[in-house]
């Protein structure tokens, strides 16, 4: 199973840089997305991310599922 995380970079320097992260250009974004990867390296990933669609920082389907999740709402 492959899972992606995209974090910030307020985050991934919170982590101390102690996991492997591959910075990702998209677009004419001035800030990367930064991915990992489970199962698959993270220049991998990268590279997958790359090829996405969407003209923006984020890939359109990534944009998509974010606002899906968003409609969910959980009770405790």
């Amino acid at each position: 199973m492959i899972v992606w995380i995209w974090l910030d970079d307020h985050l991934y320097n919170s982590l101390n840089k102690t996991i492997p992260v591959s910075e990702v250009a998209r677009g004419q974004s001035k800030y990367p997305l930064y991915v990992t990867a489970l199962g698959i390296s993270s220049e991998e990933a990268a590279e997958n991310i790359k090829l996405m669609s969407g003209k923006y920082k984020m890939p359109d389907l990534l944009n998509y599922l974010d606002q899906q999740t968003k409609l969910f709402k959980f009770e405790d």
